[in-house]
């Protein structure tokens, strides 16, 4: 089977990309010093936020080692 080539030709306004580019680059712009205002305002409360997730995992990691000395005794059980 022969490979087959296709073209797309796009009609694209890149006055109108340009444009809404900065625009957006602007918004990302305002955004962020609204945020490092508020920061200011709140004495630095955003930047002493602790993001990083604690998650307790005991119950997920007890299941799982259930689950594999549930196989090897299976796979014991069956050898003999």
């Amino acid at each position: 089977m022969a490979a087959e080539t296709r073209e797309l030709r796009l009609k694209i306004n890149a006055a109108a990309a340009k444009s809404r580019a900065k625009e957006f680059n602007g918004a990302i712009k305002f955004i962020t010093a609204a945020v490092q205002e508020l920061d200011r305002a709140a004495d630095g409360a955003f930047t002493k936020l602790d993001t990083s997730p604690k998650l307790d995992v005991s119950g997920i990691k007890k299941a799982m080692r259930e689950v594999k000395n549930t196989a090897k005794a299976t796979a014991r059980s069956k050898i003999f």
